[in-house]
C-alpha cells in the first residue's frame, strides 16, 4: 500500500527533534492519507479527557475517529487503514506501550502525544509530539500538571496546519 514505505521513512527519520514546520508537515502528510479511513486515539486514565476532544475534532472535521483503551481494536486490523495516537504523560503506561508494540510490528503509523520524548511510546511511535513536562511527582506536592494542556495546544496548532494544508492547498 501507500502509506506504509511512508510509515517505514517516517520512521527511520525521527520526528523529536523537528520544528513546528516540520511536525505540521509530517502531520498533514498522515491526515492526507488517513483522511478517509480511520482513527483511533488511545489513552488510559486522565488522558480520556483530551482523547475525548481530539475524538468530537476529528470528527467535526470528516474524519473517521474513535477514543479507547481496547487492544481489542487493533486485532484483525488492516495496518494500512489506521492512524493511531497515543496519550500518555509517562510514555511508559504498560498498556499503551504493548499498543505501540504492536503498531510498531505491523508498521502501523503512530503519533504519540507524551510528557517525556525519551520514554518507550515515544521510541516507539511514527511522529512523537513531547511536552517535555513529565516528571514523576506525589499528588500531595500540589504542583500543577502542564501536560494535558500542553498536548491540548500542540493539538490544535498541528491539526490547524494540517488542515490548511488539506482544504487550502493549491
Amino acid at each position: 500500500g501507500f502509506f506504509t514505505p511512508v510509515a517505514r521513512r517516517l520512521t527511520k527519520y525521527r520526528f523529536n527533534g523537528l520544528s513546528h514546520r516540520g511536525r505540521t508537515t509530517a502531520v498533514s502528510q498522515l491526515m492526507t492519507h488517513y483522511r478517509d479511513t480511520r482513527i483511533r486515539v488511545l489513552i488510559s486514565g486522565f488522558s480520556q479527557n483530551i482523547a475525548n476532544y481530539m475524538n468530537e475534532t476529528f470528527n467535526l472535521y470528516g474524519f473517521r475517529a474513535t477514543a479507547n483503551s481496547h487492544l481489542e481494536f487493533l486485532r484483525g486490523t488492516n495496518e494500512e487503514d489506521i492512524l493511531l495516537i497515543i496519550i500518555s504523560n509517562s510514555g511508559d503506561t504498560q498498556r499503551l506501550v504493548e499498543l505501540a508494540e504492536i503498531a510498531q510490528k505491523h508498521q502501523m503509523a503512530l503519533i504519540a502525544f507524551v510528557g517525556d520524548k525519551k520514554s518507550k511510546v515515544g521510541d516507539l511511535a511514527t511522529l512523537t509530539i513531547s511536552t517535555n513536562t513529565y516528571s514523576p511527582k506525589i499528588l500531595q506536592s500540589f504542583t500543577p500538571n502542564f501536560f494535558f494542556g500542553t498536548v491540548l495546544n500542540q493539538f490544535e496548532l498541528l491539526l490547524n496546519g494540517a488542515l490548511k494544508n488539506l482544504y487550502e492547498a493549491p
